[in-house]
């Protein structure tokens, strides 16, 4: 048995060892989700997304490729460092996207104006 836990052991070492952990890429993303449905047969999900806190977004594009859905920008956007919108689609059953959206945020650190 104790022979079993030192291979076990010596095995997952050598697997962190031969995979080691990646570095996340300097503007790292923060998706978070407000989701909300109304009577008239619409849903509705707010997104935010951000990047580092030294950064500022210069451009931002957002791409509809597939499905019935409207987006529309809320707060942010070029200039800060997170961007928030909201997507409306029809209320359906069950309850999923059936949408499809690309976007991209391009970013530079921030420059200081002292």
């Amino acid at each position: 048995m104790k022979l079993f836990v030192l291979l076990s052991v010596l095995l997952v070492s050598a697997l962190v060892a031969a995979n080691p952990v990646s570095v996340q890429d300097v503007q790292t993303r923060e998706d978070r989700v407000v989701q909300s449905g109304s009577f008239d047969g619409w849903f509705s999900s707010t997104r935010r997304f951000g990047i580092q806190e030294d950064y500022v977004i210069t451009a931002f594009t957002i791409t509809r490729v597939s499905g019935v859905a409207t987006w529309a920008q809320l707060d942010g956007g070029v200039g800060s460092n997170f961007v928030s919108i909201r997507v409306t689609q029809p209320f359906t059953i069950p309850l999923s996207p059936r949408y499809y959206f690309e976007y991209e945020i391009r970013g530079q650190p921030q420059t200081s104006t002292l």
